[in-house]
Parts: C-alpha cells; structure tokens; sequence
C-alpha cells in the first residue's frame, strides 16, 4: 500500500471523532448524498418532460444506465477482483461509515461520476453539480473509515472513462 495513500487516509480520518457536528457531515454527505441525487435525477426528469425536452430526457436515461452499469458491473468486478479490505477494517479503526463490500474502488464514486460524465452533454449545469456532489462523497467516504483516497481516485477515473465511453457507444448505436 502506498504510503501517501495511508499518509492521506489518516490525515482525513482524523478530522472525525472530533466533533459531533462535523461526523454529522461526513454521515450525511458520505452516506445520504446519494439519495440527494437521486432525488435531483427525479426532478431533472420532471422537468425535462414538463418542458417536452425529449432528447434531455433519453441523455438522462442513457447516463443513468451507464452510470448503474459502471457501479454494478465494472465496480462490483473490481471488488471481486482486488479484494481490498475497507480501512476501518485493515486497521481496526473507528469508523462512521461502514460496508459489507470491499473497498476498491469506491461505488460511490464510480457511480456519481458516471452519472456526472455521461450528464455533461446533456445539462452541463447539473452535470458539475454531479461533479462537485461526487467530489464531496468520496472525501466524506475516507473521512468516514470506508475508503482509501486511491479509492476514491479510481472510482473518479474509472467512473468518468466508463461515463464517457458509454455514452459515446449509445450515441453511435442510437444514431442521436
């Protein structure tokens, strides 16, 4: 493991347990944003079929899909694959967020910045939303115990590589 990743994991791990406040935060950011967004998606949807913004709607779609195929798929394989132990457990830590899953790479992230990514052509606004959303998570994620920031590194990455394929390949074979 390397050593700035640890360096960096505790640094951020540290700042919980300091005040109740602040662990609220890193909950609620780290384990309800999710449900933030998706209430956002919702309310995108709404709108965008409200104003008969039809091809809004199917980019959401099409984002949305890939972003559930990037966390459920290419995610859950690369836990399989890596099985990387979640930091609170490796290390016997205090933890505020927890996880029956492995913890490389971080689902979270893969999905919001998927979701992000394949949003972009669509609504730039609610894209860097998404962005600055998904940002928050993964730093609350390694505040909270559940992840390494190399964790949240590779669901960045992998979760905007796979965003932005996906929607090149359903453009190409939708013809929109």
């Amino acid at each position: 493991m390397n050593e700035l990743d640890l360096f960096l994991f505790f640094a951020l791990h540290n700042l919980s347990g300091q005040s109740a406040l602040v662990d609220g935060l890193i909950v609620l950011v780290g384990q309800y944003a999710l449900y933030l967004v998706l209430a956002m998606l919702a309310f995108f949807f709404i709108r965008a079929l409200q104003q008969k913004k039809i091809s809004q709607v199917y980019g959401g779609v099409s984002a949305t899909v890939v972003a559930l195929i990037a966390r459920f798929g290419v995610a859950e394989g690369l836990y399989a694959l890596f099985q990387r132990p979640r930091p609170y457990v490796a290390f016997d830590i205090s933890h505020l967020l927890s996880s029956s899953a492995f913890s490389f790479p971080s689902g979270h992230t893969v999905f919001l910045f998927a979701l992000a990514t394949g949003m972009y052509g669509v609504h730039k606004t609610f894209s860097l939303i998404l962005f600055g959303v998904a940002a928050l998570v993964g730093v609350a994620r390694v505040m909270g115990g559940a992840h390494y920031p190399s964790d949240i590194l590779a669901g960045a990455v992998l979760g905007t590589l796979i965003g932005g394929a996906g929607i090149i390949f359903l453009k190409k074979i939708t013809k929109h």
